[in-house]
């Protein structure tokens, strides 16, 4: 742990270091203004516009578990940094082929999530939380703009949470490390990143019996019983992403550079990305005769379940931007491949899918617009397509923003799902394409502190995993619903923070969804010595209704279908104290200070209960100009 703590603050020093050593006068900071990497996108041109919140939502400092933030009510198997799972976000990537490992996603790092859109001179956000039983996350991110048209930034995450119970630490480190170009002339835009993963987690395989944790009069979490003594997972991830801009009119035009007012004004444009993945699974069990796993496909004695994929896609895109009167197009079209490499045990499953492309960008005033079309022309993916619209609208008055959205897709099944191979576990799928219907809307009104969104899905061929844990097509298409509401509400010294989350499914054996999830924080707040110094104090409550409980398969990283033991209608209560200085927020919190009160009815999944109470503290402070 000391180890740990002198490579944060070298790491720190060295961030502040280059922030101090690129400072330019007063005169030179006022008068920048940044115009480079306007309207550039990674992948999605309209993905942030639906994930984002805008600064003067409630930015829930004191919520810094992402599951927690961003996916409210999700079933997951324990503390922070465990493994979960989410519905609304099946089969969501942008790429065709994924492995399936996902139960750590809300953890990592993505490199398709980077933003360069509204950067500052100089951004620094540095986030640090202690709790009680030696737990620690943090979280730097700090993007600079060296000079006009050149920007790099960093990400740095590392998490220690040994949880309530035997053999649950969670360790993750994650690193991204990325810069961007943008030449004088506005014809040539270079932007390039590596991210770095790391998850390990020790795995329990949850406690024996729920009756020893509801019965038990005098509870001491780490003494209680649990089914697998000495089991960790392992998953690494690597990307290499690059993408390159050519604007051919600009590069090839006799016009003085001066003249050139933006990288998207008239003329055709040349993109190419690159985007190589690389991740590798390890399940480990040194009690490998364990009575915890009814199969034994290779030996009882073997120890490890391990998993390598290797996935590189390319895409190349002609484009044309031309104006007419006050609203800009882009019409473009081109090519795109996946060449997807998946091992498990001693199989090699290789995978290629190559796609036609199609695009469409609108913009004025009023409106956004973006359309693309993905058609694969492989053989043996013939059938594989998906069609996307995206509509904004916001008036001169900006008083509100809307936004719509509809996905089409029919695409390949994960690959764990069709192939796996392991020592306790073994299958071979020829499961048909998933399908997709995907339904978004949303409205943002800034003078009412309110953001509205709700998503419809209509899924066919579902793949989710039985009551062994095994992989199994839904028969059926399945109808979900969700309305989410983010709203935040003063009246004198006295105010309200809420996050809801309504959500309906058909019932099926597939699914479960607690029909509310919320969070909501009530709280006093003042401000002292004329607003430099805000205090706020207050109680959260995050609650979910009862709800069928998911079981939790560690070797693989599934959730499977449920024992029929329900969970929920039990309210988290947590006391708060945030002293907001400048643009540092420093808060404690007496997390779940309930706990043992009344029944104890709070898991993330069957024989997997939520943490107890817990003391933390923490700091999120933005550095900026």
């Amino acid at each position: 742990m000391k180890n740990f703590l002198l490579q944060f603050l070298i790491l720190w020093l060295l961030v502040l270091k280059t922030t101090c050593s690129q400072a330019q006068s007063s005169a030179d900071s006022t008068t920048l203004k940044i115009t480079a990497f306007k309207g550039f996108y990674l992948i999605n041109s309209h993905s942030p516009v639906l994930v984002s919140d805008s600064a003067f939502l409630p930015s829930f400092v004191q919520i810094y578990d992402p599951l927690y933030r961003n996916f409210l009510g999700d079933p997951r198997s324990g503390n922070l940094g465990s493994a979960s799972f989410s519905f609304v976000n099946h089969l969501n990537d942008y790429r065709f082929f994924t492995d399936g490992f996902n139960q750590f996603d809300a953890y990592l790092i993505r490199p398709d999530q980077t933003t360069l859109n509204g950067l500052k001179r100089r951004f620094t956000n540095v986030n640090y939380h202690l709790g009680s039983k030696k737990e620690q996350h943090i979280l730097i991110s700090h993007k600079q703009e060296f000079r006009k048209g050149l920007v790099a930034g960093l990400d740095f995450g590392a998490l220690s949470s040994p949880g309530d119970f035997s053999r649950q630490l969670n360790k993750n480190r994650n690193f991204n490390i990325y810069a961007g170009y943008e030449s004088k002339s506005k014809s040539y835009l270079n932007f390039l990143s590596y991210t770095s993963n790391k998850v390990e987690n020790q795995e329990n395989g949850g406690i024996v019996a729920d009756s020893v944790f509801e019965d038990a009069s005098d509870l001491n979490t780490k003494t209680l019983p649990i089914s697998l003594a000495a089991a960790t997972t392992t998953h690494r991830t690597r990307d290499y992403f690059i993408k390159q801009q050519f604007h051919l009119s600009n590069l090839f035009s006799n016009t003085d550079s001066s003249s050139v007012p933006e990288f998207d004004n008239n003329g055709f444009v040349f993109s190419h990305t690159s985007w190589w993945s690389r991740k590798s699974v390890e399940f480990v069990n040194q009690n490998a005769d364990s009575s915890y796993f009814t199969n034994f496909y290779k030996d009882s004695t073997a120890a490890d379940d391990s998993s390598f994929y290797y996935d590189g896609f390319q895409q190349v895109v002609l484009g044309y931007n031309f104006k007419l009167n006050d609203a800009r197009f882009n019409l473009g079209g081109g090519y795109e491949y996946q060449d997807a490499h998946y091992r498990t045990d001693s199989i090699n499953f290789d995978q290629f899918l190559g796609s036609a492309i199609l695009q469409a960008h609108f913009e004025d005033r009023l409106f956004n617009a973006d359309f693309s079309f993905r058609k694969a022309i492989s053989d043996s993916y013939e059938k594989v397509i998906e069609s996307q619209l995206y509509v904004a609208f916001s008036p001169i008055s900006k008083r509100y923003k809307t936004w719509a959205s509809l996905n089409i897709s029919k695409r390949p099944q994960y690959f764990k799902d069709q192939i796996y191979v392991s020592n306790h576990f073994s299958w071979s799928n020829d499961f048909e394409l998933a399908e997709q219907l995907r339904f978004e809307t949303g409205i943002l009104i800034p003078s009412l502190k309110l953001k509205v969104q709700a998503t419809y899905l209509n899924v066919g061929n579902y793949v989710f995993y039985n009551e062994k844990a095994e992989p199994e097509m839904l028969g059926k298409k399945l109808n979900y619903l969700e309305a989410r509401f983010t709203h935040s509400w003063q009246i004198g010294k006295f105010g309200t923070d809420n996050m809801i989350r309504l959500q309906n499914v058909d019932e099926s054996p597939a699914v479960y969804v607690p029909t509310v999830a919320l969070f909501s924080s009530l709280y006093y707040h003042n401000s002292f010595f004329k607003n430099p110094l805000r205090l706020k104090l207050g109680v959260d409550v995050t609650f979910s209704s009862q709800s069928e409980l998911y079981q939790y398969m560690p070797a693989t990283g599934v959730f499977f279908e449920s024992t029929n033991k329900k969970s929920g209608n039990y309210p988290r209560l947590d006391l708060v104290g945030v002293l907001k200085i400048g643009t540092a927020n420093i808060f404690v919190k007496l997390e779940h200070f309930n706990a043992g009160l009344s029944e104890r009815d709070y898991y993330g999944a069957y024989l997997h209960p939520l943490t107890g109470r817990n003391f933390k503290f923490g700091l999120s402070w933005d550095l900026a100009d």
